[in-house]
């Protein structure tokens, strides 16, 4: 029997310690496959660094021993075969894994006692040397290097395994067993590998050579077992070993597969991956997974350097840096942290280019911490090579290793771990990496810990100064000036010259915690023991105020605020601190991109200080400094607690809403006025309207020259009575009725697809919109069959868009997948309100959390874009139960919002009355709901459209709001430049080849007279003139971009704007005088107060205008 030591030396944590997957591995493969299975036993492996005297005795029985030789554990590993050696002589000792070299000779050479090296993947090659132990005949054996009789010997690397099943799981396969048993005091992590390779080569890295740029799959039903196998043994956090996850797309899968152990099971409680620098989309999904259901601590948007040059010599190809951008304003908006690594030192890097870099990427939207990582030559990388090195001037010095928060662990005496790290290039001279490492290192403690992150902000949005600009001024603080400031730099510069003369990375302090810290935490760490923080603010309010050009008034109460919200220990009452401006939400556009302006007024916040507290340094260092580390979680948080007169309207601006309501009669969205969802208005159609015109129209939309066409699909049914509801319903459940009506639905739709197939027509459908009423009233089978039916009219696979408008009250997350199945991909729910008592006052129940469970990750990915209705001016609505509602809605992070003015007429729907109405907001109450939840959803990364659309801005409305592609339809913005809409079902309306409007019946006996007749159930209708043309396009152009281009519209007609539109243009100026909109010879453009008034600016060009006029008066803004 021959007895086989395993040893893998892995990181550990306080009592957490990772299983030894890659020696378990080796074990594992050669218990299946090798026929001297039954022959051979191990003792249990090696798996974390101990004193090598206990090492020696564990592997004393041990006839072979195999080590797995990584970057961390190189010198012990070493040190542990020497001993090894010299204790018996006749022991076979075999090294593998990425530090070995791949030029062995001299490493063999200078240490005899290691037998065998082995190159790339070890099963296969281990178990073979196990076959040959007792003859140790290892001619044959690929991918081995030693020395026979002092000639050095060397085979091919074996070709790489293609058929990973063929590898038994270390985990499911009992070879972890025994470990659990012997060491049961351990928290136990995970190591875990869904794929093996990289398809890329950067040079600095070992991986993409090693594997040839291949990449091989382990098979789904064996990552669900191990999955299950960590939640089974209570592993708290796998961390997974592909070099890309997300590169693939069943990455996503598997993430859910891990949400839905974690959800089960309570386990594993994070899942760590290294994304992908490509596959933007499913890397975001990824992440949006993990961070719904608590997998991950933070998501790395990995970068290294963004200096092209630099990029090219290393061979990495980052994502985009426009896609960059994206991911990060996604992962802002749905309150997923993020970090960036970067790499201090590559070949190609000078001062100003990485400088630039920085600037860059926190432009670009990254706030929470960019990791500024020291470059290290890894053992076998491109970079390694000695020509390489010369080639750019690349210096290094060799350091000891230390973990970043990790301990000092190795006793007196104790073999002591090394990296070789890179101080200077042929780019970066010694000095210019001093300056750098000064320089990341201040990047991190003013901004990235967040001690003066709301200045710099605020100074950077506000005056244009870049971020690196805005370091250097505290780099080159005057001594004499700015003392604390002054003396940071110079140690940051002492710190980086010691490293450069071979000190350690990061620095220890047996006082505090007793571990490794990075530079810039251990100053943190400083100013706060010693009480200098007070004295380091009035140095930066005074180097910020005579450097730069902010208003000082401004500047004093950022840094005031700051001061406040950082974190420290021995604090447990919240304080309000009371400021002359906006500046918690200027700071928080910033971080999420969002637009926002200096507003002067009260502003009062109050800093939550009770929820944490720490009553003692050690639990501060821990808690705070130390695992608020990649999330920047260094601040309190706030709770803006100005009045809603205060936050929404400072007087000045209040004075201007009132005095627009006082002279015109309107609130702001128009309360009370059209809404110009189509010119001319509906009040003057045609009632009857020729039946000829209406199929002259269908005849042009089925030409191939015809506009893309969106069919409107209405079902009027709701099982329950919403009091403020102002749509077309039919309050009903009976099954019966919902049937008879369905069915002249279907004739209805049969009838146009007739008409169509009958002249060999067809349509061009892109879009589909049921809508309602509520259609999820309808059971599955009626939704199927009324989407069969569509089917036959309409070719799916053409669809950009098929939205279904949803009660979240009566479906569940299964009827949701059903809809998807049936080529649904967009949802629009309708919210209104989440407050409970603004809810029973308008009788729609549907708590967020309900919400909340329908859109849970795996069912939010089937549907590209979720919309959500919401209602400003509700009975019982106040400044806190509106902004609570927003908050959640943020929280959800549908794709858009709109917000709509509760449109009251008791007169004309009854049931109105049953709401409290003595409980309504005032006007004045309600304009300040609106103004507060608007700019809460700007605060929150929504891009304002409009005035009541807002959508996040990688959204298709929002891109097209930027192209200036929007159109207007009755439902409301769409991202096309160019769609009709063709409409079905009981008073539903079309608006067809940009000349045509029609309407169907109110009355069900009306619209089934007529389908009855076989002829369309129309109502009324309008034949557009060429006038009314011209003023429709008008209309939808301002109302789409909030301006008219009058030179382009005068080029596109042949009339000048002055002579054609005089009466008009007297108007204008009055609107102009109010503050409304501005205008030039060649363009109108919408104030920010008159987008609020849109319809009263597009009255101006309504010829049969009904309501409020322009009067000449004074002006109100």
């Amino acid at each position: 029997m021959t007895t086989v030591g395993l040893v893998q030396i892995n990181n550990s944590f306080s009592d957490a310690c990772y299983l030894p997957y890659s020696v378990g591995l080796l074990q594992a493969y050669f218990q299946e496959h090798s026929p001297r299975a039954a022959e051979v036993s191990f003792l249990t492996p090696l798996y974390r660094r101990i004193p090598m005297a206990e090492a020696l005795r564990h592997l004393e029985p041990a006839a072979v021993v195999g080590i797995s030789c990584y970057a961390w554990n190189a010198a012990f590993s070493v040190e542990l075969a020497r001993q090894l050696k010299a204790a018996d002589p006749g022991r076979l000792v075999v090294l593998g894994g990425p530090q070995v070299p791949d030029h062995a000779e001299p490493f063999l050479r200078e240490h005899p006692y290691i037998d065998l090296i082995c190159h790339g993947e070890g099963e296969v090659v281990f178990t073979e040397i196990l076959n040959r132990v007792e003859s140790r005949a290892w001619d044959g054996i690929p991918g081995l290097s030693y020395l026979a009789g002092g000639e050095f010997r060397h085979t091919p690397v074996q070709e790489r395994i293609k058929d990973l099943n063929r590898l038994p799981s270390p985990y499911l396969s009992g070879v972890f067993e025994p470990l659990l048993r012997e060491d049961r005091g351990h928290q136990w992590l995970a190591l875990w590998e869904t794929n093996r390779g990289c398809p890329f080569s950067c040079a600095y890295c070992y991986w993409g050579s090693a594997t040839k740029s291949e990449l091989f799959c382990f098979e789904q039903e064996r990552l669900d077992r191990e999955i299950a196998w960590f939640a089974a043994k209570r592993i708290e956090f796998v961390f997974c070993c592909d070099a890309n996850f997300g590169l693939l797309p069943r990455d996503l899968e598997i993430t859910r597969s891990v949400a839905r152990q974690k959800e089960q099971s309570g386990y594993p409680m994070a899942l760590s991956v290294q994304n992908t620098k490509t596959s933007a989309e499913t890397s975001y999904e990824i992440q949006r997974v993990l961070s719904a259901s608590g997998l991950n601590k933070g998501v790395n948007l990995a970068l290294q350097s963004v200096h092209p040059e630099t990029l090219a010599k290393i061979g990495r190809k980052n994502i985009p840096v426009e896609v960059f951008q994206e991911l990060q304003q996604r992962f802002s908006r749905d309150k997923v942290e993020t970090f960036t690594d970067i790499i201090l030192g590559l070949p190609g890097e000078s001062y100003a280019s990485f400088t630039a870099g920085i600037d860059q990427i926190v432009r670009h939207g990254q706030h929470h911490r960019i990791q500024f990582i020291n470059l290290s030559i890894l053992a076998n990388a491109p970079m390694s090579e000695p020509a390489y090195r010369a080639e750019h001037g690349i210096e290094t010095v060799r350091t000891p290793l230390v973990n970043i928060h990790g301990m000092l662990e190795q006793a007196p005496g104790e073999v002591q771990e090394s990296q070789e790290l890179v101080i200077a290039t042929a780019s970066l001279p010694r000095e210019e990496w001093v300056r750098t490492r000064a320089y990341s290192w201040m990047a991190s403690l003013l901004y990235f810990d967040k001690l003066l992150q709301i200045p710099l902000a605020l100074v950077g949005k506000l005056e244009g100064t870049g971020f690196s600009r805005l370091i250097e001024l505290f780099m080159a603080a005057d001594a004499g000036r700015y003392p604390i400031i002054h003396g940071i730099n110079a140690f940051f510069e002492a710190c980086a010259r010691d490293i450069q003369q071979g000190g350690r990375e990061f620095l220890h302090a047996p006082e505090w915690l007793g571990i490794f810290w990075p530079q810039d935490e251990y100053l943190f760490i400083k100013l706060s023991v010693e009480g200098k923080l007070d004295q380091f603010y009035r140095e930066a309010e005074a180097l910020l105020t005579r450097e730069t050009g902010c208003d000082p008034a401004l500047l004093t109460e950022a840094l005031a605020l700051n001061r406040q919200l950082v974190k420290q220990p021995f604090v447990s009452e919240d304080c309000v601190i009371t400021l002359g401006h906006n500046v918690w939400e200027l700071y928080r556009s910033v971080l999420s991109g969002a637009e926002c302006h200096p507003v002067a007024g009260t502003r009062r916040y109050r800093i939550d200080r009770s929820a944490q507290r720490w009553t003692s340094w050690e639990q501060w260092f821990r808690a705070v400094v130390w695992y608020g580390n990649k999330k920047g979680a260094y601040l309190y948080g706030v709770d803006n607690q100005t009045s809603a007169q205060e936050v929404a309207m400072p007087a000045t601006e209040a004075a201007c809403y009132a005095a627009v309501h006082e002279k015109y009669g309107i609130n702001i969205l128009n309360y009370g006025s059209f809404m110009y969802n189509e010119y001319p208005h509906k009040s003057v159609w045609d009632n009857p309207f020729p039946l000829q015109g209406w199929y002259d129209t269908l005849d042009r939309l089925g030409r191939a020259e015809a506009n893309p066409l969106l069919m409107y699909v209405h079902v009027p049914f709701c099982p329950k009575q919403c009091f403020y509801c102002l749509c077309n319903t039919i309050i009903s459940s009976n099954q019966e009725r919902i049937s008879r009506y369905l069915d002249y639905l279907h004739r209805e739709i049969g009838q146009v697809g007739a008409f169509f197939q009958g002249r060999g027509l067809k349509p061009n459908f892109r879009r589909i919109h049921i809508g309602g009423g509520s259609p999820t009233a309808l059971s599955r089978a009626d939704f199927g069959a009324l989407v069969a039916r569509l089917r036959e009219l309409i070719d799916f696979e053409e669809l950009d868009e098929f939205t279904l408008e949803i009660d979240p009250r009566g479906v569940s997350a299964d009827d949701l997948a059903f809809y998807a199945s049936q080529g649904v991909s967009r949802l629009s729910l309708g919210i209104q309100d989440f407050d409970p008592d603004v809810q029973r006052a308008i009788n729609r129940i549907q708590p967020p959390a309900l919400v909340k469970e329908l859109l849970a990750p795996e069912v939010r990915a089937l549907f590209k874009s979720v919309n959500f209705d919401v209602l400003c001016g509700l009975p019982r609505q106040t400044m806190a139960s509106f902004l609570r509602t927003i908050d959640t809605v943020v929280e959800l992070a549908p794709d858009r919002i709109m917000v709509m003015f509760l449109t009251l007429a008791p007169e004309v729907r009854a049931h109105q009355n049953l709401m409290p109405l003595d409980t309504l907001p005032d006007l004045e109450t309600r304009t300040a709901l609106y103004l507060a939840g608007v700019r809460r959803l700007m605060e929150h990364g929504y891009q304002r459209i409009g005035a009541d659309h807002f959508a996040k801005p990688e959204n298709d409305l929002a891109r097209a709001a930027q192209a200036g592609t929007l159109q207007w339809n009755s439902l409301g913005y769409v991202p096309v430049p160019r769609l009709d809409v063709l409409g079905v079902g009981i008073g539903s309306s079309s608006f067809l080849d940009d000349d045509c409007y029609v309407q169907n019946s109110y009355e069900m006996d009306e619209y089934e007279k007529a389908i009855d007749a076989g002829l369309p159930p129309i109502f009324r209708g309008y034949q557009l003139t060429s006038e009314d043309l011209l003023r429709a396009e008008i209309i939808n152009e301002i109302r789409c971009r909030l301006s008219l281009d009058l030179a382009g519209l005068e080029a596109r007609h042949a009339l000048i704007f002055r002579e054609s539109f005089a009466e008009e243009l007297e108007q204008l100026k009055v609107l102009e005088a109010d503050g409304l909109i501005s205008l030039s010879a060649s363009r109108l453009e919408v104030s920010e107060l008159g987008r609020y008034y849109t319809g009263l600016i597009l009255s101006v060009f309504d010829t049969r205008r009904q309501g409020f006029a322009i009067q000449p008066a004074r002006r109100v803004a």
